[in-house]
């Protein structure tokens, strides 16, 4: 009885651990794409929010135009909604003038969505950007800003 316990441990373990690959086989489709696309490897987050963060042209490439601002209300009121155009939006090089006094904080929020808080100390100043995975490549989807 402990060896036919022992056995579905085993076998349990190595079908889960065959199933973090990052890499497609042909013809299998991963949860963690919206389009699966055989051979295709999914970004690493980590790496795009660095070059991200510092490249201009990236920056721009990797943002969804219209681009979706939405400014949180305060209590009772309503929260407001605008989309800025691509010819509108510079490099955000918030992430980088603010070293010193910022947090950043990143929230997965499913296989293919990662929220970074983006905080200045002592200031009430608050920004969420939501990326979103899109043909395993990470985009800027919308930008809130939650600041007092």
């Amino acid at each position: 009885m402990l060896n036919r316990y022992l056995l579905l441990f085993i076998i349990s373990a190595f079908i889960c651990s065959c199933n973090n690959s990052p890499k497609l086989k042909q013809g299998k489709k991963d949860p963690l794409k919206l389009a699966p696309t055989p051979n295709a490897t999914i970004e690493n987050f980590d790496k795009f929010f660095k070059r991200y963060q510092i490249d201009s042209a990236f920056q721009i490439s990797r943002t969804i135009f219209p681009l979706k601002y939405i400014v949180t209300g305060d209590e009772g009121e309503n929260d407001s909604t605008k989309y800025i155009a691509k010819s509108k939006v510079g490099f955000n090089k918030m992430f980088i003038s603010n070293k010193g006094k910022m947090v950043l904080r990143k929230e997965r929020k499913g296989p293919d969505k990662c929220n970074v808080v983006f905080q200045i100390q002592d200031t009430g100043f608050q920004n969420d950007f939501m990326f979103e995975l899109k043909d395993n490549k990470w985009y800027l989807a919308y930008v809130a800003d939650h600041s007092d």
